[in-house]
């Protein structure tokens, strides 16, 4: 499946940003029928059912008040990335976009500083 073709299955069985965003934050997903009863959603196995066996979250962002935040779902069968991202607030909680967006994973080689103490031992 494309980029495309998944989005378009997550449609069809009514996986939305907002409930891909609070399994990214909760790693669990609920939500309240009309008399206000939790319900859970399996995000995840809805993926693996629907779309790939192998479908999980990959990586994902701290929740920071008035920052961005963000989860990458993986589809390795497909070899395709998806990201939802949105904004945390701690008075209005997370908005989370309406879209999704294809990611490419990226290795990165980063250089950090750490101090040595007298006895020759790093400190991280």
């Amino acid at each position: 499946m494309t980029f495309n073709e998944i989005i378009q299955k997550m449609n069809e069985v009514e996986l939305t940003t907002e409930y891909l965003g609070k399994y990214v934050r909760y790693e669990e997903c609920f939500i309240y029928d009309d008399d206000e009863n939790e319900i859970e959603i399996d995000v995840i196995g809805l993926l693996k059912e629907h779309i790939d066996e192998e479908a999980k979250l990959v990586s994902k962002s701290y929740f920071h008040d008035g920052y961005s935040c963000w989860g990458v779902y993986s589809f390795p069968k497909h070899n395709v990335h998806i990201r939802v991202s949105g904004y945390f607030s701690s008075y209005s909680g997370t908005e989370w976009n309406e879209k999704f967006e294809e990611v490419f994973p990226v290795e990165k080689t980063i250089i950090d500083f750490v101090t040595k103490n007298h006895n020759n031992n790093y400190e991280f």
